[in-house]
């Protein structure tokens, strides 16, 4: 008997529109009726796993795996283990390992856009300025601005070839949160 069913919500469990499908919904809460544990695992945070989290009737002997396996959480958003945390050299050494201009971190305080061209770095301050915080700050990737950066879940590298590039040599063996 399988006692325990894992899920990825985005791209396995939700359809295109977001959403668990009523049979996908059914076969799986006819599974917990059968003495079956549910695991939903997502790069989401906890609040944003939540919604899906009681349309499946998670409970006690169910758990949730956030932030690409950071944190994992009981049914009721109870931190039950957390993994290690990436730190600003890590940032640095894999933005110059690939070079990447660029990269998106993601943190337990929001989002950071890490930006290697300071030019374009005041262009998009002045533009979040007069158009309006799109809720990512964004940071030097030469100087932090004096703004402590701690807890880093996960670091975003936007330009697929040169990401490609670096992720198959030999010099990165394993990017690991």
């Amino acid at each position: 008997m399988i006692t325990y069913l894992g899920l990825d919500l985005d791209g396995t469990l939700l359809n295109s529109d977001k959403k668990i499908s009523e049979y996908t919904k059914s076969k799986i809460l006819e599974f917990k009726k059968m003495g079956g544990g549910i695991i939903l695992a997502s790069g989401r945070h906890y609040p944003q796993i939540k919604e899906y989290a009681g349309e499946l009737c998670i409970e006690d002997h169910d758990y949730i795996v956030c932030c690409d396996g950071q944190y994992i959480m009981d049914y009721s958003g109870n931190l039950l283990w957390e993994g290690d945390y990436l730190t600003w050299e890590d940032v640095q050494w894999i933005m110059q390992g690939s070079r990447c201009k660029k990269c998106l971190i993601f943190t337990e305080n929001g989002k950071y856009q890490v930006e290697r061209r300071i030019w374009l770095r005041w262009l998009k301050k002045i533009k979040n300025m007069l158009l309006g915080n799109c809720g990512i700050r964004i940071l030097s990737f030469w100087k932090r601005s004096g703004k402590e950066i701690n807890k880093i879940q996960k670091i975003v590298l936007n330009e697929n070839r040169v990401v490609k590039e670096f992720l198959t040599s030999k010099q990165l063996y394993t990017i690991h949160v």
